[in-house]
């Protein structure tokens, strides 16, 4: 229920930007406002995290919901990719048995692929800890 309390009033914002005809700002203006706009949302973000009772627990269960979003985020495509790649292959195969398609060789990409996101999420950790 609260990521639908927070999705609606995105959603709404998004259709909202959709069907309005806004005018071209100068380039300046939009960098100032936008700076601003970055420096409110910090605010509001930091007066309610002080607010927080017990900010250690919810800041390692924050931790937590932030790797396994990023897990999701980083793994999943790619893993439905190569699913999908798979099968859409072997229809292939099926369709044209004269034509062999070498599946070792997507499934050394798709092992180069985890290995550099595993890279990223290694040095994300690293630089997260020790910053």
């Amino acid at each position: 229920m609260t990521i639908l309390v927070t999705l609606v009033p995105l959603l709404f914002a998004l259709l909202l930007g959709y069907w309005l005809k806004i005018t071209v700002l100068p380039e300046k203006v939009i960098n100032t406002s936008l700076a601003w706009l970055t420096y409110f949302i910090l605010a509001i973000i930091g007066f309610g995290i002080g607010s927080l009772d017990n900010l250690n627990e919810k800041l390692v269960t924050a931790g937590m919901q932030a790797f396994v979003f990023f897990c999701t985020i980083s793994v999943l495509p790619v893993l439905i990719l190569s699913v999908t790649g798979y099968y859409l292959s072997s229809a292939k195969k099926q369709k044209n048995r004269e034509k062999k398609i070498n599946t070792t060789i997507r499934f050394g990409v798709f092992c180069r692929c985890l290995q550099n996101i595993g890279r990223r999420f290694y040095w994300w950790c690293y630089w997260f800890v020790f910053q």
